[in-house]
């Protein structure tokens, strides 16, 4: 966008958490795979405030590639 910067879909921030998640010893506690934007405020991303889908669409990515937390660690 003119004067402006693209932001991630969906499809492409859980794809960067899940491949996050793979590098990342699996004793480290997560506090926060998203937030809560003030819907009164919030530009983009849109699907940000449908946190259930955006846990659900990293769940199902992490099943679809049979992959966890640390599964790279060695």
């Amino acid at each position: 966008a003119r004067g402006g910067f693209a932001c991630l879909t969906l499809e492409e921030y859980a794809d960067i958490v899940v491949r996050q998640l793979e590098v990342m010893p699996p004793e480290t506690v997560i506090g926060r795979l998203t937030g809560d934007g003030m819907a009164d405020s919030l530009i983009a991303p849109l699907w940000s405030r449908k946190k259930l889908v955006v846990m659900n669409t990293i769940d199902q990515l992490l099943y679809e590639r049979n992959t966890w937390q640390g599964k790279t660690v060695v």
